[in-house]
């Protein structure tokens, strides 16, 4: 809040300095003495011009001062400025998916099948450490994904490590474990609109888009793959097939129902473990 006089202030200062810097001003500066009057009325005059100077520079040294000491952003070679850097807000679902994440893929972190199963289960990654994989693994994943006709209710188990998941699949999956199908047939419906009971791979973006919250679309778009192993289990390796209902929706009741399998084994497992 101490800035804004301090601003002000500076303002009129500045333009205080620029006029007595002009010859023009110097002239009216001129003509102004010749004009006071009497001898006292050219006295005051006098002091009251010396008091805006000396305010003047008293102000511009201590706005340099206070600006090489932090408080305001001091002008640099080349233009540019001293500004302090904002911490970047990292959501808790990035965080859980960074960590749980055990792929490195050009500097970015993905998921494989298992490690999505797992962040739904466990508290923490099975391991710290990251495989790091470049294109020939990658486009080796996405050959071996399985079409929608070998989509069943252990998908991801099937699919395992040998897979790949974005940031956008991770919280289109997250979703689908928590919306009701009316939501997703509304999404549907919504991209579908020649009713023609399909989507393709671009109308889809719009689908996880419409069901994810909006804070998240623009880190989806920042880390989206152009082929990840759940785009290519819908739309094919070439990305050219097309999505009918039918198949998105046997898609949710399939995820949810291995979900839920996968909850009643591990509660089983305690169960057996604690008795």
């Amino acid at each position: 809040m101490a800035l804004r006089p301090l601003g002000r202030q500076l303002s009129r200062s500045g333009l205080l300095w620029k006029a007595a810097s002009q010859p023009k001003s110097l002239r009216n500066l001129s003509q102004g003495l010749q004009n006071a009057g009497n001898g006292r009325r050219r006295l005051y005059f006098l002091v009251g011009v010396g008091s805006c100077a000396v305010g003047t520079v008293w102000w511009f040294r201590k706005a340099r001062e206070e600006g090489e000491g932090g408080v305001l952003p001091v002008a640099r070679a080349g233009g540019s400025e001293k500004v302090e850097e904002k911490p970047v807000k990292v959501s808790g679902r990035e965080l859980r998916y960074k960590s749980f994440a055990s792929y490195v893929y050009k500097g970015e972190p993905y998921m494989s099948a298992r490690d999505f199963l797992d962040s739904l289960i466990r508290d923490g990654p099975r391991s710290v450490d990251k495989e790091v994989i470049d294109d020939k693994i990658l486009d080796k994943m996405l050959w071996g994904t399985p079409g929608r006709r070998k989509g069943s209710d252990h998908l991801f188990k099937d699919m395992w490590n040998s897979s790949v998941l974005s940031y956008g699949d991770y919280l289109f999956l997250l979703t689908a474990l928590i919306k009701t199908r009316r939501q997703f047939e509304i999404a549907f419906r919504m991209y579908d609109v020649d009713n023609s009971d399909f989507i393709d791979h671009e109308e889809f973006s719009r689908v996880e888009k419409s069901v994810t919250a909006q804070r998240d679309n623009a880190m989806i778009e920042q880390k989206r793959l152009a082929k990840s192993s759940l785009s290519v289990h819908f739309f094919g390796y070439r990305g050219n097939q097309r999505l009918f209902s039918r198949d998105f929706f046997k898609f949710l009741e399939d995820l949810q129902s291995e979900v839920r399998r996968m909850e009643i084994s591990l509660h089983g497992l305690y169960l057996k473990v604690t008795h």
